[in-house]
């Protein structure tokens, strides 16, 4: 026995379709309860819903009528004693004791079923009846009156596939119906979660996971659904049951996926990526630094698994196939990481690529594969060489600077500290001396200490009223006497 009910408002509308004889083959009116007039007939019908609705109107609700078909399995009938418990029951059950209602019969296509319009305001107390649950409640009333007449339970058909799949399905040419039956067929043929994929694969189906993590097929145009929607009588559980291991396994990422069979119209595919875990990735890299003696050794097993090992700014990390960065301080812990160059003091003359160039070239899609270490070339930037300085007097100012000083003359002031720098800049500006080009000052008695041949190799030679400013002992200028004070 199937139920479905619900409300409404429009008594008149109502009683025309009530009494449609085009649609049915009869039309009776079998009661009319808590009415002052009597007689079952078709004008008495809509006086009936019409006096129903004025009540409503009164009680400021223009939908307080409760409309329910009844409707036996094809080859079921009900008695006129049997029409009269089945109403008391439905309204004992659905809160409707007491109400006014009207009960017409119909015969259509040679089977029986029932209009049962209930008023939801109680004429009586004027209060109107709260709806709740009355799916579940007819529900339980259909159970209820199969089990006491001893009917038949329909059997639940639905739709074979929702409006969307039918739609997508004349785009595409994939009947949503057939595409459940052949899928249903894989499930049951298959032994293993690999027969299973494999004989998606073979029907043109990929098996990915979805933006909540749960498992859906992809067919060959990139459209996606859930995968139990696809196998008839089945449910997770039973696909847990069968295939243990079919949440673990590693599958396409999913975006890649639809991206990938998407573009196939176009001509410009591209390969999927594979999901990461990110504990097995800790596990390799962990594995991978206990079995390697060397930093070579360790960098190309990292390879071996399609990792590359990369330099960033808070030290070294492993880029996966998909550009995913992974801190070797989490996977090793921090101070592991720290104590990395001790063990492999050979990683510093690797060079492993910096990590942002490594994932932009990834992302790019110049090269997917992992990255090697740098080589040395010629128009790389050598590290400066830093020079010792003696004293801050040493810093020569630029050219410029240098020019700009011997033509403007310091000015003459009262401060001690300025005049010291006055100072500073008139040895500075002063008259460079010519020297010979082969002087070379000699130690020894009456020659120079060897810190200040350190310093006159180094930078005096460059600027000598600096030098000599810094060793007032060996003169001011050039002398007659190579080697003694002076030039």
């Amino acid at each position: 026995m199937w139920i479905q009910g619900r409300r409404r408002g429009g008594a008149k509308d109502l009683s025309t379709h009530l009494q449609k004889t085009d649609e049915n083959e009869s039309v009776k009116v079998r009661e009319l309860s808590g009415f002052s007039f009597s007689g079952l007939t078709g004008k008495n019908l809509e006086q009936a819903l019409r006096q129903m609705e004025a009540i409503g109107y009164g009680k400021s609700d223009k939908r307080n009528l409760y409309h329910a078909i009844i409707s036996p399995a094809y080859g079921e009938t009900l008695t006129a004693a049997q029409q009269k418990f089945m109403v008391e029951y439905y309204a004992a059950h659905m809160g409707f004791k007491g109400h006014q209602y009207a009960l017409v019969e119909h015969w259509k296509k040679g089977k029986q079923h029932f209009h049962i319009v209930f008023n939801i305001i109680d004429p009586a107390t004027g209060k109107t009846h709260e709806l709740k649950w009355t799916k579940q409640k007819e529900w339980r009333i259909s159970r209820g009156l199969e089990e006491i007449f001893g009917l038949s339970t329909p059997k639940p058909q639905g739709k074979a596939a929702r409006t969307w799949q039918i739609q997508y399905g004349k785009r595409t040419g994939i009947d949503p119906r057939k595409a459940r039956k052949t899928i249903t067929a894989i499930y049951h043929a298959s032994m293993t979660a690999r027969d299973f994929l494999t004989g998606l694969d073979k029907a043109g189906y990929a098996l990915t996971r979805g933006r909540r993590d749960q498992l859906v097929l992809v067919d060959r145009f990139g459209g996606t659904i859930g995968l139990m929607r696809m196998i008839e009588g089945k449910k997770l559980a039973d696909l847990r049951r069968k295939f243990p291991g079919i949440e673990k396994m590693q599958l396409p990422l999913h975006a890649d996926l639809v991206k990938a069979r998407k573009a196939v119209k176009t001509g410009k595919t591209t390969s999927p990526r594979v999901a990461i875990d990110p504990m097995r990735v800790r596990e390799e890299v962990q594995k991978a630094y206990r079995t390697s003696k060397t930093g070579a050794e360790f960098f190309a097993k990292l390879n071996n698994k399609e990792y590359s090992l990369g330099r960033g700014l808070r030290g070294f990390a492993v880029i996966d196939i998909n550009g995913g960065r992974h801190d070797l301080d989490r996977s090793l812990g921090k101070e592991v990481a720290k104590g990395l160059g001790k063990k492999f003091p050979d990683l510093a003359a690797i060079r492993p690529r910096p990590v942002s160039e490594i994932i932009r070239r990834m992302k790019t899609g110049k090269s997917r594969k992992t990255a090697k270490p740098l080589k040395r070339t010629r128009l790389m930037r050598r590290p400066r060489k830093t020079l010792s300085v003696a004293s801050p007097l040493t810093l020569q100012p630029h050219r410029s600077i240098q020019k700009r000083r011997q033509t403007q003359p310091p000015a003459q002031t009262s401060s001690p500290v300025t005049a010291l720098f006055s100072r500073a800049a008139g040895l500075m500006t002063a008259r460079q001396p010519e020297k010979p080009a082969s002087f070379k000052p000699t130690a020894g008695t009456g020659g120079w200490p060897a810190a200040a041949i350190a310093d006159w190799a180094s930078w005096g030679h460059k600027n000598p009223p600096l030098f000599f400013a810094k060793w007032p002992e060996l003169g001011t200028g050039p002398s007659s006497k190579p080697g003694g004070p002076g030039l």
